[in-house]
Formats: C-alpha cells, structure tokens, sequence
C-alpha cells in the first residue's frame, strides 16, 4: 500500500534536487539556486526538530526555509487544498496559534501575532 504522506513529503527532496541540477549546469546563478534550493529541500521543517525530511532543528534550518516555514504557515491554512478545505482567517490564526509550540521561532510568532490585525485585514481584502 502507497504511504501517501511519505509520497507527498518527497516534494521538498525532489525540488531541491532537481534546483540543485540547475544550479551545476547554470554556474552564473548557483548563490540564488542554492537558496531556493534550501527553502525547497526544509521548508517543512520544524523548529523543535519534529518536521521533514531532515528533521533539523532551531538554527540548522537554513534560514531562508526558516523564513518561508513561518510565512507559509498561515497561507497553507488559510486556503484550501486536495487534502483539506480551507480555514477562516481566525480559524486559521487559532491552528496556528495550537500549533505554535515547536513549530515556530519563537521570535517569528511574537511578530505574527503583532501584525494579525494587518493580516486580517489584507486576508479580507483579498476574498473580495
């Protein structure tokens, strides 16, 4: 039987890979690939070590994948996928919130919560 989780968790080692070819044929932009390359191989990681597929943990994730990891949270919450519907904005602030122990730089979440309001705001805007 397929392990459909393990399935879709492959995304982060296929993309990084495939950057990674890009990157040796494409020798002029392998800083910038290298980057996209962490985000695409750890943005699932999580700060308490608990993500995928490396299971790094607080300052071993790169931190441009930190960045994402914490920025991409409320967005994959907040809109619907194949696997699940979408969130309210306040639904989706209150899952983040349950699951913030672990998952987030605690210095990430102090600022999400200060700007909630904003995002609020702007996640309204855009169901218009």
């Amino acid at each position: 039987m397929l392990d459909e989780r393990a399935i879709m968790q492959t995304h982060t080692t296929i993309g990084a890979d495939t950057l990674q070819k890009v990157a040796r044929q494409h020798g002029f932009a392998a800083v910038m690939l290298q980057m996209a390359s962490d985000i695409a191989r750890h943005h699932h990681e999580r700060f308490d070590g608990k993500g995928y597929p490396d299971r790094l943990a607080a300052n071993d994730i790169p931190l441009s994948a930190r960045h994402r990891g914490d920025r991409g949270c409320l967005r994959r919450a907040a809109n619907s996928a194949a696997y699940k519907p979408a969130l309210s904005h306040d639904a989706a602030l209150q899952s983040m919130n349950e699951t913030a122990p672990g998952q987030f730089r605690s210095l990430a979440l102090q600022a999400f919560r200060l700007c909630a309001n904003e995002f609020a705001r702007i996640a309204e805007e855009d169901a218009r």
